[in-house]
């Protein structure tokens, strides 16, 4: 029995240690995560913590606990915020779906089509910045980008194929679903195709060289020779002032 309590203990402090989340105030000076990442973060520690019960046969999930555990994480503002909901028509505080979406709508930075695309004009790498600090702004402004992507853009306009007038419909519903995982295969594989052009052509001048004549044929390739030419060039880099140090002092005792 001891034995059954002590793992119960360890169990609930490794649940509790990866549930730990920040507070969110709705106030860019006191907010230490954006918005997108504060719902992430939540509903990754909602899963371990298992704040969702498995619903029952044909029953809709029960978000109660889960809805209350957010409420619990808001402070300042977003206090104010999650008060004024109370207000809007029908509103549901138990609808975690409805609360996670007048979140993002209140609180997250709107992103147009227009924004995303003049982020791509600063997608240069910068005098002291990384390769690695690089990556991650083009890979964030992508992100941005992905999100501006209208939900038609998915659409199947190619006719479908008749099947047998016996075929059963299942088989139909695969085989749309077939058709349409496809494409957006497709469309992901040259967003990355995209992405990889972006961040080679905004490395520095050295580094780009190398890795386009390197020819790497996706976004993690080109990142991980981009990385690998950059370290090689700060190796030189040292070694040139230590031998330029070395041959100073050698000067210096020759003349004493």
């Amino acid at each position: 029995m001891a034995q059954q309590i002590q793992q119960a203990l360890a169990a609930h402090e490794r649940i509790r240690k990866s549930t730990e989340l920040p507070l969110f105030y709705a106030q860019k000076d006191k907010d230490t995560i954006t918005p997108h990442d504060f719902v992430a973060r939540f509903e990754t520690a909602s899963l371990i913590a298992g704040w969702v019960p498995v619903p029952a046969a044909g029953q809709p999930p029960d978000y109660t606990r889960k809805c209350q555990e957010f409420f619990m994480l808001l402070r300042g503002e977003a206090v104010n915020w999650y008060k004024a909901l109370g207000d809007l028509r029908d509103f549901d505080y138990n609808n975690w779906i409805d609360l996670r979406d007048e979140f993002l709508k209140s609180h997250a930075p709107k992103y147009t089509a227009r924004t995303a695309c003049l982020s791509f004009t600063d997608l240069v790498q910068r005098t002291g910045e990384t390769v690695h600090e690089f990556y991650l702004r083009v890979a964030k402004a992508y992100r941005l980008l992905r999100e501006t992507r209208p939900v038609t853009l998915f659409d199947m306009r190619a006719a479908q194929v008749d099947m047998d007038i016996n075929a059963l419909p299942a088989r139909q519903a695969a085989h749309d679903a077939a058709i349409l995982a496809s494409k957006r295969e497709g469309i992901e594989d040259m967003g990355r195709y995209f992405v990889m052009q972006l961040f080679t052509a905004g490395l520095n001048e050295s580094i780009r060289i190398k890795t386009m004549e390197s020819n790497p044929p996706n976004i993690q390739e080109a990142y991980d020779r981009a990385l690998n030419f950059e370290t090689v060039a700060n190796d030189r880099r040292g070694t040139k002032s230590l031998i330029s140090s070395l041959a100073q002092q050698n000067l210096e005792d020759q003349e004493e």
